[in-house]
């Protein structure tokens, strides 16, 4: 008998399967079921609105999964559920319809650079990598994205082969809502943070045309404990009508440089003042030009350390499609022609300077072709007066997704940014990062999260059509004491979910679902969470299943209590599938006689049969064989090999 660990299953699909055949919705594959076609090519019509115009996706898959019940076959139709998963966040999904939209059609450009997208955000990179490359060896020259655009997506893939960080990462959920909230700044010596939001407030009142909120300036006074709520800075002056927001503080917390307007809006800077307790800014004076141009798009900015530079982001070249970083510093009252930050800018964006304390090093945003996803954040070292050339912050500051807006506290030890990452309550989020402190936890709590599993999923699939199966029982026992802990029933989109499991705990359990192979194992939990997905075999003539939760004590066919769980769900599924008739097969190890193991394998064998006849299966549909130890599975030379050795199995003979 012989026990498996959890571990990360790779699910990749790379080549059509021989028999799958896409079918298409159409009168000659259905002649004899107009009205049941005409149904479902509504229901696509439906779900695709659902999607594409009301973005209900839930209400989506809904219509979906109702066409997919008449046609299962049918790529675009995967193609389109494995989106609206995308698109729930719900990305091991997502990719389960999208590789069976490739089985059923390998050559569609859109699915292998959709399952790529998915992969690359799952940060599963070896498999993002072989499908971008997929795309580009196979692209036609009209598909969308470009080839070149894919080449970056490769290239951003490849870096995220990185090592990690190790850091605490905590989405600031006072701070965050199901809006966006972007550029958090604290402000020097205290306890308050600014960042912007386009959150309803009585400041944006009026939406825009797409039915969003302007941005507007918000603050949390952390000093407030829990009388503590998100405000606006509630001053028309520093939040009028339109879009507002933060652009960056000075390192005095004398000075907040603000943005207000879209694309070619106007930069300006605001004092501090306080205001029962709490600093605001209450006024605002205009950047002079060259920094704000009638001419040019300017973005975020912040002031150098010592306040004698500014660096901003800006589109200063009509044929420039991307923003670049520039500086520019004082002389007297004047402000000198800003320059671009040549060892910085590329031909992608550079967004959202800020400065370290000293002024030696500089982060910003950008999507360049050296990120790993998305918008990253980079930073770059002041040498003898040059920017170095720029450098990624590591996996998990960074991810697939846009991190952007990076600032720290006046230690530099905590840092926030703002991310659109899974995870978050809704689009742009606030996360806090701070180094990863090694905490001491008593014993008693110790004992407690040495036994519980926090969260683990389950999506069950066909191992040839790789299709999500319902309807599949899931029976998870306790292996020393024979208690039936969870029996589920997988959803329509094949998903078991299981919370509160026992760790540390040797366990058993069954899938069984009516035309698949029974599936046995045993196995510990290791992990606080898992995401998993399991491949159900369709039954076949000399089919093996080893029964990995029957035991009997050594040198003994008496089958032992714990034993009883598998037994039984082995009953259910000869019951499920009655035109199936099985041999039972022993085998052990080397240890003892030839004729002593043929024996004891017999009667184990036996043991089995008996109970099964005992409890209702016909005599007719069951053999039962020991095979001694002539058919070793492992090496007998050592522990481990025998126990594999030491096993008990059954053989389909018969299917109909």
């Amino acid at each position: 008998m012989h026990k498996y660990y959890f571990s990360t299953l790779l699910f990749l699909i790379l080549s059509v399967t021989s028999f799958a055949q896409n079918i298409p919705f159409d009168k000659t594959h259905y002649p004899n079921q107009k009205k049941e076609l005409r149904n479902a090519l509504m229901n696509i019509d439906i779900a695709d609105a659902y999607r594409q115009q009301y973005h209900k996706y839930d209400s989506a898959l809904k219509y979906y999964y109702l066409a997919n019940n008449f046609n299962d076959r049918n790529a675009v139709l995967n193609q389109k559920i494995g989106i609206t998963f995308s698109l729930l966040e719900q990305l091991d999904s997502a990719d389960i319809y999208l590789c069976t939209s490739l089985s059923l059609d390998k050559n569609n450009l859109r699915s292998i650079f959709i399952a790529a997208d998915i992969a690359h955000k799952n940060q599963n990179w070896d498999k993002a990598i072989e499908l971008y490359e997929r795309y580009i060896n196979e692209y036609d020259n009209i598909a969308f994205p470009t080839k070149k655009e894919v080449n970056v997506l490769l290239q951003q893939a490849k870096n995220g082969k990185v090592d990690n960080k190790n850091v605490d990462i905590i989405n600031l959920e006072e701070l965050n809502s199901r809006y966006n909230e972007l550029n958090p700044l604290l402000l020097p010596n205290t306890n308050q943070i600014f960042f912007t939001s386009n959150q309803p407030s009585k400041n944006s009142v009026l939406s825009k045309v797409d039915g969003s909120y302007f941005q507007n300036i918000f603050y949390y006074n952390y000093d407030k404990n829990d009388s503590a709520t998100v405000k606006i800075v509630d001053n028309s002056i520093i939040n009028p009508e339109g879009n507002s927001s933060v652009s960056s503080i000075s390192k005095s917390g004398k000075t907040m440089v603000i943005y207000h307007g879209f694309n070619t809006g106007v930069v300006y800077y605001s004092r501090f003042k306080d205001f029962n307790g709490e600093s605001l800014p209450y006024n605002k004076t205009k950047m002079p030009s060259p920094i704000n141009s009638y001419f040019h798009q300017q973005g975020e900015g912040t002031f150098t350390p010592d306040g004698k530079g500014f660096y901003f982001s800006a589109k200063r070249d009509k044929k420039q499609k991307h923003y670049d970083l520039y500086y520019t510093t004082r002389e007297g009252k004047k402000w000198k022609t800003p320059q671009p930050l040549s060892t910085i800018n590329s031909t992608f964006d550079e967004i959202a300077p800020y400065f370290s304390n000293n002024g030696d090093t500089l982060f910003f945003a950008s999507n360049s072709e050296k990120s790993i996803g998305g918008y990253d954040i980079f930073y770059s070292v002041l040498k003898n007066n040059n920017w170095s050339s720029p450098q990624t912050l590591p996996t998990p500051i960074n991810s697939p997704f846009d991190e952007v807006f990076y600032s720290a506290d006046t230690t530099g030890e905590t840092v926030y940014i703002s991310s659109n990452r899974i995870g978050g309550k809704g689009g742009y989020d606030i996360y806090k990062i701070s180094p990863k402190v090694e905490e001491m936890v008593s014993e008693e709590l110790n004992d407690v999260f040495d036994h519980q599993l926090m969260y683990a999923q389950l999506t069950i699939i066909d191992i040839d059509t790789k299709m999500p199966l319902s309807g599949v029982q899931l029976q998870l026992y306790n292996s020393e004491n024979n208690s039936l802990l969870r029996n589920k029933i997988s959803d329509q989109r094949g998903i078991v979910q299981l919370v509160d499991l026992p760790k540390n705990v040797s366990l058993g359990g069954n899938l069984i679902k009516k035309g698949y192979k029974f599936f046995s194992r045993n196995f510990i939990i290791t992990e606080d969470s898992a995401l998993r997905v399991i491949e159900l075999e369709s039954i076949k003539m000399d089919q093996k299943v080893e029964l990995e939760n029957i035991f009997f004590d050594t040198n003994s066919s008496v089958i032992k209590e714990n034993s009883f769980s598998e037994l039984n769900a082995l009953l259910n599924f000869l019951q499920l599938n009655p035109s199936i008739n099985i041999q039972i097969e022993g085998h052990t190890d080397n240890t003892g006689t030839d004729n002593g193991n043929i024996q004891l394998s017999n009667d184990r064998a036996s043991a089995i049969l008996r109970y099964l006849e005992q409890n209702g299966i016909q005599a007719n549909r069951l053999t039962s064989k020991g095979f001694g130890d002539s058919m070793p599975i492992a090496d007998n030379s050592t522990e481990e090999g025998k126990a594999q050795n030491r096993r008990t199995e059954f053989k389909i003979i018969k299917t109909n």
